[in-house]
């Protein structure tokens, strides 16, 4: 359980050109890939907000979140 103030990481792979809100099905909608947008509204329906996005060699993105 993460406590108030705490931080929490999200790395995974994305698309750079995703702009929409829902995930995106890849390899027949076993694996969703999200934007930042899509982290930042399922971060929030969890209770925590986005700090930013951070994205890493590749099609790799880091969303720090925090807990309210």
């Amino acid at each position: 359980m993460l406590r108030s103030g705490g931080n929490f990481y999200l790395v995974d792979a994305t698309t750079i050109l995703q702009t929409q809100t829902q995930g995106t099905s890849f390899l027949s909608d076993s694996i969703k890939l999200y934007s930042a947008q899509a982290r930042e509204v399922l971060g929030a329906k969890a209770g925590l907000d986005c700090l930013g996005h951070h994205y890493l060699p590749g099609t790799i993105l880091l969303t720090v979140f925090v807990k309210h």
